[in-house]
């Protein structure tokens, strides 16, 4: 009987975590489990591996210990090896538009977990407009766009597949020491600021506006960050995914203000090549996105 990779991992675990059930903790398998193969290695090289001392757990023995540094060197030699292969994979792209504020605040932690499951994996995001994302898609420059939607009015290409991924709140907020009056029904509002004048938010935040008989003009700062600025300053209110304004509102840099009901939802959503949102890559960087709480 030869000795394996689980023998060597166990007595380190032994080694290190001086008793069966932290070592087993640390192993991430069962106590049973790990004696099982303590068992085996003692097969296999013909000597007690552990013994135990009057009010102490299980240790390892003389000849175990001497031992060690061999199995210490078979495990990093096997990790070294393994590194190694996957050096050798084929090199795999994936080239995904995003929104801007996705692109900020939701894509760098998914991708992050993305690239411990595909660690030789090119990332390339572009961010823009949906529909210019979507032409993207079409022409075969990107292999997804991830935005926000709903997407009601916004035609999806006839050659993709729009699926939606994850639901995010819709924050309303001002500057602390600003005075804006709160938002009646029948009464006009302030200027309400937004990244871009023909995205979902606009739609949707008009609509909800409307249904209540607010008047309140909505204008574009053209991005996330200068509609943060333009409130910071005063004299308006802000409207944005939670998400992209979570921070703010956490240090109260920013204000919620209390609506008179609740904000419509916003939905992150994917539209890609029919099929090609499948496996791979850019099949695990959805369910990373499914999974996203926002």
């Amino acid at each position: 009987m030869d000795i394996e990779l689980r023998h060597c991992r166990a007595l380190i675990a032994l080694a290190e975590q001086q008793g069966i059930a932290r070592a087993a903790k640390a192993l991430g398998v069962a106590q049973s489990t790990l004696s099982e193969t303590l068992f085996s290695l003692e097969r296999a090289v013909g000597f007690a591996i552990t013994e135990r001392a009057p009010g102490s757990g299980a240790t390892l023995t003389r000849q175990a210990s001497a031992l060690l540094p061999h199995a210490r060197r078979l495990v990093q030699v096997a990790d070294e090896t393994m590194a190694f292969a996957r050096g050798m994979q084929p090199q795999r792209s994936l080239a995904i538009g995003a929104s801007e504020s996705i692109g900020t605040y939701v894509l760098p932690g998914v991708l992050e977990h993305l690239r411990k499951t595909w660690p030789t994996l090119a990332v390339q995001v572009r961010t823009g407009l949906c529909a210019e994302l979507r032409q993207l898609v079409s022409a075969g420059r990107l292999q997804a766009a991830i935005t926000i939607g709903p997407s009601i009015d916004q035609a999806v290409p006839s050659d993709q597949t729009l699926q939606q991924l994850a639901q995010s709140r819709l924050a309303l907020f001002r500057a602390p020491a600003s005075a804006e009056p709160p938002l009646v029904p029948g009464l006009p509002a302030p200027a309400i600021c937004v990244p871009d004048p023909e995205g979902a938010l606009n739609a949707l935040l008009s609509t909800w506006l409307r249904h209540l008989g607010i008047a309140a003009s909505l204008h574009s700062a053209g991005s996330v960050e200068a509609v943060k600025r333009r409130v910071a300053h005063g004299g308006e209110l802000g409207a944005l995914p939670r998400y992209a304004v979570a921070t703010e509102l956490a240090r109260g840099e920013l204000v919620e203000l209390a609506t008179p009901q609740p904000l419509p939802a916003m939905v992150l959503e994917v539209t890609a090549l029919d099929g090609a949102a499948t496996g791979g890559p850019l099949g695990s960087l959805l369910d990373g996105l499914r999974l996203v709480r926002l």
